[in-house]
């Protein structure tokens, strides 16, 4: 399936990204690469041991997949981002995270 288009220069807020459906890949443990139209996100899932941060990276998945130092993640689906994640993510993503 090819990627989805995104748009790397808008900027949004928490809730537009908990409002958004997204494709994620599960790379072990408590990482996943999230796909989004706002741009690629590595969120670290607190049922497995992570923060919770959701973290705005400028990686494909294939590359994400390279720098996890793994030959391949499995694919979860597309989700609405607040009901797979939950509303308390922690957005890191500096000048294109507006405040509420």
């Amino acid at each position: 399936m090819p990627a989805m288009k995104q748009d790397k220069t808008v900027s949004f807020t928490k809730q537009d990204i908990l409002n958004c459906f997204a494709k994620f890949t599960w790379f072990w443990a408590a990482d996943f690469f999230v796909e989004t139209t706002f741009g690629n996100f590595h969120w670290k899932d607190p049922d497995y041991d992570g923060d919770n941060s959701f973290t705005l990276v400028n990686q494909d998945c294939g590359q994400f997949c390279k720098s996890m130092n793994v030959e391949f993640g499995r694919s979860k689906g597309f989700h609405e981002v607040e009901r797979y994640c939950g509303p308390d993510i922690n957005i890191i993503a500096g000048n294109r995270l507006r405040p509420e």
